[in-house]
């Protein structure tokens, strides 16, 4: 199975003024799929990980009190489920973050298999 994710390279891909964004997901989850693809068209880079195959990953979502997928973290912020208006206000940040010179986006599919 192909992993969906969005890889921002360069110096500040995480920086302060725009946080890194981390989508907890699960296989063919609609709502994973639908974050992800949200996300991607507002070109806010992410990091997906997979809760079936990351035990730890399972732990800390559910330590921050959460029992479904998606979980978005971005910074300080995190929200279960799709949620529109929240990726919104993150593809609004990135709208008023300018990246440095030398970075990248690239897109390495959003396609499950």
């Amino acid at each position: 199975m192909a992993t969906a994710q969005m890889i921002a390279s360069g110096p500040r891909a995480g920086d302060a003024s725009f946080p890194s964004v981390i989508v907890y997901t699960l296989p063919l989850c609609a709502r994973s799929i639908a974050t992800m693809r949200d996300l991607a068209q507002h070109g806010v880079p992410f990091r997906e990980i997979d809760l079936s195959q990351d035990v730890t990953a399972r732990a800390h979502v559910e330590a921050l009190g959460y029992m479904r997928a998606p979980v978005v973290v971005a910074g300080s912020e995190h929200w279960a489920g799709y949620n529109p208006e929240a990726i919104s206000r993150i593809a609004a940040k990135k709208a008023n973050h300018r990246p440095p010179a030398d970075f990248r986006m690239v897109d390495a599919g959003l396609t499950r298999r």
